[in-house]
Order: structure tokens, then sequence, then C-alpha cells
């Protein structure tokens, strides 16, 4: 059971127009705090490089090592009442336990709670302080998860075909291929950190996907990959034009940031899923076993038995 932490506590972390400071509301717990200290050293990253991050709101789950709490929200770029850019974001705290058992679903089950916190941050640069505050106790009545409609839409994508995933990583001039690259790269990021408890921030998996999966597929490979129990692993996801997925293997280190900002952006900590090598493609294509190759090459594939093939 996915259940949240504190009577559906909405927090609101970050900068606002209206406020010349940092806003922190409802945020003084561990986890708050630890998030807070990720988006200065991160977002600290991204003011040197002279970026700022894409203008569609980021959904995330964020978890710090050793927390029993993770978050789950939305943020998008921001200011204070002078002008400094900065995150906004507003979440709520899970057990992170049931966020490992449910991780795959999260997208899903808290489909309401993004879409009012993304219209939330969307209207902040024209709201004053009590009216911000108002917003963000009104979005208590959408924090819940939504289990029931998750779990449908969860026997629904499972039964969708897989091929728009593996179409979606041949485009954009991708070489042929390419699929088995990211399919093995996934497997080998995961099996390093199988069944160990994440106490540092891992390596970051950049992941498309196609509008109509979402993030499903990619989170439902790396908690069967993973087997973690008391904490799921730290992701970011947006839609709009290219929608993509940062997936951490552990929690995310301060590279994750820069890279929604700026996706060129080469980090040793942020891994990619596709490629140019041809060598490191037909390498990729080599050490999947014939099922494997069998599911990503067979268009008609079922989501759950893509699943199937590469979560054991």
């Amino acid at each position: 059971m996915l259940g949240v932490v504190g009577r559906n506590q909405v927090a609101l972390l970050g900068k606002a127009p209206c406020q010349g400071d940092f806003i922190r509301w409802n945020a003084a717990d561990a986890v708050s705090q630890a998030f807070h200290r990720w988006l200065e050293e991160s977002h600290e990253a991204v003011r040197r490089a002279n970026t700022q991050l894409p203008s569609e709101p980021t959904c995330f789950v964020f978890t710090m090592p050793g927390g029993r709490q993770a978050l789950v929200g939305t943020l998008a770029t921001s200011t204070d009442k002078v002008g400094r850019v900065f995150p906004l974001a507003v979440y709520v705290a899970v057990d992170a336990a049931g966020a490992a058992e449910q991780f795959p679903s999260i997208p899903d089950s808290f489909r309401a709670f993004f879409a009012a916190g993304a219209r939330l941050l969307a209207d902040a640069a024209t709201l004053s302080a009590s009216e911000l505050e108002s917003r963000v106790e009104a979005l208590s009545a959408v924090s819940s998860a939504d289990a029931m409609g998750a779990s449908a839409q969860r026997r629904r994508l499972e039964s969708l075909p897989a091929g728009p995933l593996v179409q979606r990583l041949q485009g954009d001039g991708a070489a042929p291929g390419v699929a088995y690259y990211a399919f093995n790269t996934f497997l080998k990021a995961c099996q390093a950190e199988r069944g160990k408890e994440p106490a540092k921030p891992g390596v970051t998996l950049e992941c498309p996907f196609p509008e109509a999966l979402g993030p499903f597929c990619w989170a439902e490979l790396a908690k069967r990959q993973l087997g973690w129990r008391s904490m799921p692993p730290a992701m970011f996801w947006h839609l709009g034009p290219s929608p993509r997925l940062l997936l951490s293997i552990g929690t995310p280190g301060v590279a994750l940031l820069m890279h929604l900002a700026k996706p060129e952006h080469s980090s040793m900590k942020v891994w990619p899923l596709l490629t140019r090598q041809q060598s490191a493609i037909d390498s990729a294509q080599k050490a999947l076993s014939p099922a494997r190759r069998q599911a990503l090459e067979d268009p008609t594939t079922p989501v759950e038995s893509l699943l199937a093939a590469f979560g054991t």
C-alpha cells in the first residue's frame, strides 16, 4: 500500500515571484531538507552553465540514503520577487517501502496530483502569497494515490504491444539495432546494484519512451531487476515533444538536474540508452539471449512479454 505521510500534507519548496526568498511550506522533514540541498547544489551547476530547466513541468520521485520516505511531485523553473531563477516544487511525502513496491505505477496513481501540481506551478507567477498557499492546501484533495485507477492502467499497458517503445528508441536518426544497446545497458546498470540498498548517488539512465506507454516499462523493468524493498530508485520524467525518463540507480546525483536542463550535457554519471557506435550495438546484440532479441524484434510483442523476457 502506498500511503501519503502527514495527513496528505502537500509541501511547496523553492522560489516564487510572491516571495523574496525561499519558500519552505510543510518541508521540515529530513527528506525535504535533503531535497532542498540537492536542488541548491544541482541548480548551481545549471546556473554556472548559463542554461535553465525546460519550460514543461517535470514529475519526480526523490529519495535520500536511508530515508523512510520518498517525495512524489512536480517541479518547474521559477523566480523569486527580484528575478533570481530557481526551481519551484510541489510534492507529498510517501512511505519509501510502499513506493518501492508500487514504483512503476506512481506516474499513473498520482496522475491527478501531477496535473494539478503542474497547473499550480504554471499559475505561480501571478499569485500572491496567500493565493499560492490556498492553492497548495487545495491540492490535498488529489494527493492520495489512486490505486484502483493505476491497477486498471497497468493491466491496459501490459496488454499493449511494446513496438512503440522500440520505435521510439530507433527514432531521431538512431543507428539500426540501437534497442539492443539500450536494453543491454539498462540491464547491466541494474544488475550491478541488484539487491543492494542505495546508500549514495548512482548512475542515472536516460530512457526515452513513447507518450502512449509513459515511463511504465522502464520503471517496471528497474523494479524487477533491482529487487529493492526499502526504497525505490529516484526518477524524473516529463512529456512534451520528446518524452524521457531520467532514472537513478540509487539516490539522484547533481548531474541529473543539469541533464534535464541540457540534454546534450556529458557526464560519467548519466548514461544515455542511445548510441551511434555500431560496434557497441553489435556487442550488445551478441550479449542478449535469442529470446530477448526476439522480444525486441517482434513489433507485436506485448509489453508484459517484453518485461518477462528482460525482467529476470
